[in-house]
Parts: C-alpha cells; sequence; structure tokens
C-alpha cells in the first residue's frame, strides 16, 4: 500500500443493530421494509461493505497525498 505511512487505526466498536422506524398505522409498509432489509443483512454483505469501504478509504487517502488540489 503506497499510502502506509499515512495509515491509522481506528478502535474498535461492538456492532449496533439498524432500526427503521414506520409510523405505527403502517403494518403493510413494515413488513416490506423488514423484507427489504433481510437480504441486506448477510456476513457476506456485511464483507462487501467493509471492502468496498476500505478500498474507498485507500483511495480518497492516496489521491489527497498525490493529486494536486484543485481548489
Amino acid at each position: 500500500m503506497s499510502w502506509q505511512k499515512f495509515s491509522a487505526t481506528l478502535p474498535a466498536v461492538e456492532p449496533t443493530t439498524l432500526v427503521v422506524a414506520v409510523a405505527p398505522g403502517e403494518k403493510g409498509l413494515a413488513t416490506a421494509v423488514r423484507g427489504a432489509l433481510v437480504p441486506l443483512d448477510t456476513s457476506e454483505r456485511w464483507q462487501q461493505r467493509r471492502e468496498k469501504w476500505a478500498a474507498t478509504v485507500s483511495f480518497e487517502v492516496y489521491r489527497d497525498q498525490v493529486a494536486a488540489d484543485c481548489h
């Protein structure tokens, strides 16, 4: 990794639960939202998110260090 000298480690945090609030009278909507979230909450999907986040951070740090500031 070309930006290794700029790397840092954040402290570990406990996982949290995603909560989506739906108005009490919207039972059909609550069911639909619950159904839409189930496939997103797999260990594979979380691993994909972590990998994408790490790649994005890596690119942003690299770009910030080597690219000209256009502002």
